[in-house]
């Protein structure tokens, strides 16, 4: 038997996420324009629990509340809020947020600039969010197969 097969359960929802002190099943998963939780498949469970490590050093760095905006999204919900075709939110490997009390800018800057904070992909051009995924490790700017109507 696997011991992967449950990684998440419902009983689980506002536990941590195993590799975060910080992060919970609930912010991975809230779709917050359809008020419900996405049903995460296992592969996007790893993933969720790979992004949730990798942002423990951000979190640790500006030692605040990081809020998730963001995360796992479902392909259908994807469509419906105008995602990217390809958006890594979709495997759950993206994440966006805010940290109450800074600048979007500020934060960027900080992550562009300290690349052991986040060693991996940002988006430069959002202004009230950052969006950053594991999908590569350059920065990059986010119209790219967006829809623009």
């Amino acid at each position: 038997m696997s011991t992967t097969a449950n990684l998440f359960t419902w009983d689980k929802l506002y536990s941590k996420i195993p590799g975060s002190s910080y992060f919970t099943w609930a912010e991975a998963l809230w779709l917050p324009r359809v008020s419900a939780f996405a049903n995460p498949s296992l592969e996007q469970q790893m993933n969720i629990m790979k992004v949730a490590t990798a942002m423990e050093p951000v979190r640790k760095h500006f030692n605040m509340p990081i809020t998730v905006t963001s995360w796992l999204r479902p392909d259908a919900y994807n469509k419906m809020i105008g995602g990217a075709t390809f958006s890594f939110h979709k495997s759950g490997l993206a994440i966006d947020f805010i940290i109450p009390g800074l600048t979007i800018e500020h934060v960027k800057r900080e992550l562009i600039n300290n690349k052991q904070l986040w060693p991996y992909r940002g988006e430069n051009d959002t202004t009230t969010w950052i969006h950053v995924d594991l999908g590569g490790t350059n920065w990059f700017n986010g119209m790219v197969g967006r829809k623009t109507t």
